[in-house]
């Protein structure tokens, strides 16, 4: 059975730094078009949803929803979530901020989404009350199974730095010094 694209592209661990940590984390997240989107009520129950996303060259991951859904309540009232990536043998965790975009950059996003996702983008249009927003991501972690040992590649976007080691269980399950 082939493999997912991404895992022939798997972390690369010979650059460093956090500019070089940053596209190579981009460049796997455009590998899917699939989430689960993270976030709580009003009472901190958390909620999750499956989502397709696209991302733009500046890192916003951009997403639609309905302005009636749960989701977009709990956006509303608390813009911290959680968004997951993964596959077989990879994930990406990441932590970050909700931004409702002003109709401006709203369109620049809906544009993005519709360049990147076709036929998504026509669904969500039929509907008046669709809106695109993006997540801003505050800290990622791209966790590489691919590989023993797996790779672990995590970025904190506030202080701009980047970590790259090797996961802390073996595959037989002791545990690995390190992170």
């Amino acid at each position: 059975m082939a493999s997912p694209p991404w895992r022939a592209n798997g972390i690369v661990a010979e650059e460093v730094g956090f500019t070089a940590a940053k596209a190579e984390l981009l460049r796997l997240t455009r590998m899917s078009c699939y989430a689960a989107l993270a976030t709580s009520s009003l009472d901190g129950m958390p909620q999750v949803a499956p989502l397709r996303y696209t991302v733009t060259n500046d890192f916003e991951l951009v997403m639609g929803t309905l302005r009636t859904s749960r989701k977009y309540a709990n956006l509303e009232t608390n813009d911290r979530v959680a968004v997951v990536i993964w596959d077989d043998e990879m994930s990406i965790q990441i932590e970050g901020r909700f931004d409702e975009p002003d109709p401006t950059d709203e369109q620049r996003l809906r544009t993005h989404f519709a360049n990147e996702l076709p036929r998504e983008a026509q669904l969500r249009t039929e509907r008046p009350t669709h809106f695109f927003f993006r997540i801003t991501p505050t800290w990622a972690r791209c966790s590489d199974f691919s590989d023993e040992p797996p790779r672990v590649l995590t970025l904190d976007f506030i202080a701009q730095t980047e970590t790259r080691g090797t996961f802390p269980v073996l595959t037989d399950g002791r545990q690995r010094p390190g992170l």
